[in-house]
Formats: C-alpha cells, sequence, structure tokens
C-alpha cells in the first residue's frame, strides 16, 4: 500500500478530564493490550510507518508501544497540548517528505486495518485533497458534528456547536488523510478563536470545501469507528472487542459457557473441540490445546495447556506448562514456570511452584510443591510438603494435622 507515500500521525497526546483515572487513558487495558495498541496494529498491517504524538505520561506511554516491536514506528512529544491540528504540525518533521498524510486518534481501538486500506483507496482513486471517516450515532455527545450545506461540508466541535447543530446525529470519527502539499500551507492558518481556545485538525475539511477542492467522505459503522472518553465508552468497546475474539473462536469450534462471563485476551489462542466454563479469564499469552476443558472461575496467564487436558474450577495457572491428558485441581495453582508433564493428575488445593512434575506422576489434596522435581510415577501424598535441597536430594515434609489438645503439629 505504501506505494503511495503516506505517513501517519496516531495522536496520542491529549487526556480526557472524563477518563477518571492517574493513568493514561491512551494505556487503559482492552483485552490485555492498552488501546493505542489496535490503531497502530492497523497501521502496521497496511505497511504505512507512523509518528505518535506523545503528551500525558509520555514516556509510559512511548515504553508500553515499544515493547511489541512494531516496526517503522517513531515517537515525538508535544509539550504544550494546543489542540490536534498543534500536535500534526508537531510531527511534521517526520511526514514532510511523504505524499499523503494519514492522522488518527489514539483512542479508536475498533479500528480495523481494512477501514484504514478502504479510506487510502477511495482517497487515491479520487485524488482528493482531504478524506475521512464519518460515522452516525443515536446519541453523539462528545463528538464533531459534520454539517453540510449544499456542495458545503465542514466540522464544528461539540462546545461550538448551536442547539440545533447539537442535535444533528452525523458525527466525525477523526481518521482523515490529506494531501501534504495541501497540509502544509494550511496547518498554520487555522484560527484558535473557539471554546477550547485550541487549534483544530478537522476545520481542515472546512478549508478545502470552501477552496472547492476534492473532500470525500467515507461512511463506517459506529461500533468500527468509535473513540473512548469515558470508562463507560471503553466498558462499551471491550465488549465488543470480547465479542469479536470470541466469534473468532467460536467458528473453530470453542464452546463458550456464559460467554458475556468470560475474559479472552486477543493473543490468546484455543484449539478446536475446548469447552470454556463460565467466569474464566484467560488472559495475556496463553495457548490451550484441543479438547481441553476449562472449568469455572479458572484463571490462566502466560501459560501452555496440551491436548485433552482438564483443568477443573477455580485453578490459577500463571506462567506455566501443562501437558496432554492431566487433571489438575479443583482449587489448585501453578505458578513460577513450573512444568506438568503429560497424564499427570494434580489434586485440589495443591501449590506448585518452580517445579517439575514427571509424566504419570501427581499429588492428592493439600500439597505444595517449590523447586522440585516429581519423579515419573511418583504420587505426592497429601498434606506434603516438598521442595529441593541445594544438593538437589529430594526431602519431604509431612504435615499431620490432630484435633487432640487442639494443637496442630508440623
Amino acid at each position: 500500500m505504501n506505494s503511495f507515500n503516506i505517513h501517519a500521525v496516531v495522536l496520542a497526546a491529549g487526556r480526557s478530564t472524563r477518563f477518571k483515572t492517574t493513568t493514561s487513558k491512551i494505556l487503559a487495558s482492552l483485552c490485555g493490550r492498552p488501546m493505542i495498541y489496535f490503531p497502530i496494529l492497523a497501521l502496521t498491517k497496511n505497511k504505512i510507518p507512523a509518528t505518535v504524538v506523545l503528551g500525558y505520561q509520555a514516556n509510559e506511554v512511548q515504553s508500553e508501544i515499544t515493547e511489541f516491536g512494531f516496526d517503522n514506528i517513531s515517537f515525538i512529544e508535544q509539550t504544550t497540548q494546543k489542540g490536534t491540528a498543534h500536535a500534526v504540525l508537531t510531527a511534521q518533521p517526520s511526514w514532510k517528505s511523504a505524499d499523503h498524510v494519514l492522522v488518527l486518534n489514539g483512542d479508536t481501538p475498533l479500528v480495523t486495518d481494512e477501514i484504514i486500506k478502504k479510506l487510502v483507496d477511495q482517497h487515491i482513486a479520487d485524488n482528493a485533497t482531504v478524506s475521512f471517516v464519518q460515522t452516525s450515532v443515536i446519541n453523539p455527545s462528545g463528538y464533531g458534528r459534520i454539517i453540510k450545506d449544499g456542495d458545503l461540508i465542514k466540522n464544528i466541535e461539540e462546545k461550538d456547536c448551536t442547539p440545533a447543530q447539537r442535535k444533528i446525529q452525523s458525527i466525525n470519527a477523526g481518521i482523515y488523510i490529506f494531501n501534504r502539499v495541501f497540509l502544509e500551507k494550511h496547518l498554520n492558518e487555522l484560527s484558535s478563536n473557539n471554546a477550547n481556545n485550541e487549534f483544530y485538525l478537522p476545520d481542515l475539511i472546512g478549508v478545502a470545501s470552501q477552496l472547492g477542492l476534492t473532500v470525500v467522505v467515507m461512511q463506517e459503522p459506529f461500533d468500527k469507528v468509535r473513540g473512548v472518553n469515558t470508562l463507560e465508552e471503553l466498558w462499551a468497546v471491550e465488549q465488543i472487542k470480547r465479542s469479536e475474539l470470541m466469534k473468532h473462536w467460536m467458528a473453530r469450534g470453542v464452546r463458550f459457557e456464559l460467554a458475556q462471563n468470560i475474559h479472552l485476551d486477543v493473543d490468546v489462542t484455543i484449539g478446536q473441540d475446548c469447552f470454556i466454563g463460565n467466569g474464566v479469564l484467560l488472559l495475556r499469552g496463553t495457548t490451550i490445546g484441543q479438547g481441553c476443558v476449562i472449568n469455572a472461575f479458572t484463571i490462566i496467564g502466560n501459560s501452555t495447556i496440551g491436548r485433552d487436558t482438564l483443568i477443573r474450577s477455580h485453578t490459577v495457572v500463571q506462567d506455566s506448562t501443562i501437558g496432554d491428558n492431566c487433571i489438575v485441581g479443583p482449587f489448585a495453582r501453578i505458578k513460577g514456570m513450573s512444568i506438568i508433564k503429560d497424564d499427570v493428575k494434580i489434586g485440589s488445593f495443591t501449590e506448585i511452584s518452580e517445579s517439575i512434575v514427571e509424566n504419570y506422576a501427581g499429588t492428592t489434596t493439600l500439597s505444595y510443591l517449590s523447586n522440585t522435581q516429581v519423579l515419573m510415577n511418583e504420587k505426592v501424598s497429601a498434606g506434603t510438603i516438598q521442595e529441593q535441597d541445594d544438593d538437589f536430594s529430594l526431602t519431604k515434609k509431612t504435615i499431620s494435622l490432630t484435633n487432640k489438645d487442639k494443637t496442630h503439629q508440623l
């Protein structure tokens, strides 16, 4: 796609006063990823290099994005927030050699690479000066309204709207592409004579229209381009994103029990013929093999589960590997890079940390293993603590609970 020499600018500098949290809304977690991850992913899938304009919590935002290893992403800080047009101007050194400049808000996590490609293709095909995404919504509060008067079109921010204009349901989605020559010529000419005393990038829509230049308006469903300014809006987009993920896995043979109560992160992989129970949390970095049953209220994070394994209810698996044909739990906890090999049974209320349990081995109820290797076919009895000494010899301490004299012996 980038044979058209496009550079993108992602706006991540602003801080919504309605997003009442000490953390930048851009970093708000959405299915295991910060919100800004998704628009950047849409750009990288289209091989469009981008500059992220930072502001509030700049170092934290940059660090979070860098962690994902995106190609062709650079950063620049808007030290004083003077509006979206000023943010794009701040990034000018990165886009001054491009033919077209694509701009999108960092708080549009539902935007897809298909929408970006469609906008670019239409912009190029029509030889447009400005192209942007418009959508419609019953309650347009918080969005700029798209005003059409004959052949003229412009954007008016909500604070500057008249009461009649506030009733308009056609809104600006905050995704644009500009001819670079036009952008350079008119970006510095914009006025900050508005309710926020800021320089608004969408004002360029009206400038291009007044000059009789080609303005392309691309209509998209609201639930594909909606922004996030409040915790309620974050909740809404998370329901949409999670629903998309579950539909993807349902089409591949995964059954979700009471899907609305299951949390699923974006990079989780689930094998065919799996059953995922009510209240299960499948967190970032998790892979579930084919034919597994994950029962209710289990939490699995950054772990791998083999084929045909049963994880019983209220089990927690963190940073570990469980093999094929295993039975784990209920109320078990596996953590600390532990490795549970094939055909192992881990009993209820067992905790295993930094340990290896070999094939056909297992534990019964109320066992604790730390830094231990359980050998093949060995069964750890109930109420057992197993730890590894420095010389790697196996030591065993048995907990004996007695009601005699109401004392507990260790």
